[in-house]
């Protein structure tokens, strides 16, 4: 005999069986931030470079990854737009930041 679930239960079910898409969703979504990091253009570049930091004996290197990219800004004053080079760091000894 089937014991049936109460209406409590299938809530609790259904939320859980949520949370797992929403896992799944995130780390999907990580997987294609990670993708589009590693694709460089015109616009984006991505670089690693050993640095350091400290001083003495507290002195560390880590790999640091980077993504370079051209910002577009408009001046309201006058209209003119005009390109800033950012960066970002998305990744710190092997291990992404997102």
């Amino acid at each position: 005999m089937e014991i049936k679930k109460t209406k409590r239960q299938k809530l609790a079910d259904k939320a859980k069986s949520n949370l797992q898409k929403i896992e799944k969703l995130t780390a999907d979504n990580r997987e294609l931030l990670i993708k589009s990091y590693l694709l460089c253009d015109k616009r984006q570049q991505y670089k690693e470079e050993i640095e350091v930091k400290g001083k003495g004996k507290k002195k560390r290197s880590d790999l640091i990854g980077r993504i370079h990219y051209m910002q577009l800004f408009e001046d309201k004053s006058n209209g003119d737009t005009f390109e800033v080079e950012r960066s970002e760091v998305v990744r710190i000894n092997g291990e992404w930041q997102c």
